[in-house]
């Protein structure tokens, strides 16, 4: 999750030619690791499995806010509804410590 805004704060410095890139390689990411959380929580159980749901709707989100991010201006960007959501889903992971 810490990788996610890391890159996140990274595009939006860059300059605009430079920023459509880097969102669809943000959104790239996120969607590979929803992916994988999807399919690790199919393997796990209870609360383990929940955690991965989870986890697996926060980047899936992030992803989504990622790639509508890639034609919007910064502050756009920033107001985006999809970031409540991914603060939703990055609460409901639950594991302390994870930022």
């Amino acid at each position: 999750m810490t990788k996610a805004r890391q890159d996140s704060a990274q595009c939006a410095a860059m300059s605009s030619a430079a920023q459509t890139a880097c969102w669809r390689g943000v959104s790239v990411w996120a969607q590979k690791r929803a992916a994988r959380y999807q399919s690790l929580s199919t393997q796990a159980t209870g609360a383990q499995a929940q955690q991965m749901q989870s986890a697996a709707k926060f980047f899936g989100v992030t992803g989504e806010w990622a790639s509508a991010c890639g034609a919007l201006t910064s502050q756009q960007c920033a107001e985006s509804p999809l970031i409540g959501k991914m603060q939703q889903w990055k609460a409901s992971v639950g594991i302390p410590g994870v930022s």
